[in-house]
């Protein structure tokens, strides 16, 4: 990593101070903390110290390795035209859940008794796998996104979501990994494009009880969703953030399409 110098600056309310330190291969966020304790102000007896002596600052440094995550979610329509026509006349609305897949995920959330799946907050649409809550953003930079978000919006279907900025290492530097899965909910609980109540989202036998159009409905018994990582690829050495790529796919099994 070579030479850094560090300025302990803007400290933490419990005295640290945090760096970031951009290595060859990966970035690193710092973490320093005062571990200072010998402090003698009487002459120290038996310590052959000067009366008043104070040592010099001792920090201790801890390296975390950062790193992110930029996914795209690509929605296929085409094998389910029939569904998105019956749809835009309904009440219910498929959304897209970001979730974390726990059979890729060897990252541990930061708070005793939690689970792993417990670090994304659906209602400020945040994911805390350190001490300190990361936003959830959209494709341009800076920008918003929710953890939930709708497939419909209006009458237009939506082609592709965005979950940029997602952590990939807790603080021991184990990995975290994210998938989607698809859900419904209810036109009601939607206000300009965002979801109101995450709760009120509901998988496909949940949703199937809220339906009263027949057609509909057994439109719905036959779909078939499929979700799939076309690709995922580590920019750690670059210094940007891992590109992964999933498209979700709605099949028909009957004749309608």
């Amino acid at each position: 990593m070579g030479t850094h110098e560090v300025v302990l600056s803007n400290a933490r309310e419990d005295g640290s101070f945090v760096d970031r330190v951009e290595a060859d291969n990966h970035t690193y966020e710092v973490t320093y903390v005062n571990n200072t304790t010998i402090e003698v102000d009487d002459g120290g007896e038996g310590a052959n110290l000067p009366e008043g002596y104070k040592s010099d600052p001792l920090f201790i440094a801890t390296n975390r390795r950062l790193g992110n995550i930029d996914m795209t979610v690509t929605k296929d329509w085409s094998s389910s035209t029939s569904l998105l026509d019956a749809l835009k006349n309904s009440d219910i609305v498929p959304v897209v859940k970001l979730v974390v897949d726990t059979d890729k995920t060897s990252a541990v959330p930061p708070g005793e008794d939690q689970k792993i799946e417990d670090i994304i907050n659906y209602k400020d649409n945040t994911i805390t796998l350190t001490n300190e809550p990361v936003p959830i953003q959209g494709q341009a930079p800076g920008s918003k996104a929710d953890a939930i978000q709708p497939l419909i919006v209006g009458d237009e279907p939506v082609e592709e979501l965005y979950f940029f900025n997602l952590p990939k290492y807790d603080k021991d530097g184990r990995v975290a990994n994210y998938t989607v899965e698809e859900l419904w909910t209810t036109k009601k609980n939607i206000e300009a494009g965002k979801i109101v109540d995450p709760n009120l989202c509901f998988d496909e036998t949940e949703i199937l009880e809220k339906v009263e159009d027949s057609a509909l409905k057994e439109l719905l018994e036959d779909l078939t969703v499929t979700v799939t990582q076309e690709s995922y690829t580590e920019n750690d050495g670059n210094h940007i953030n891992d590109d992964q790529q999933i498209t979700i796919t709605n099949k028909l099994s009957g004749t309608k399409s």
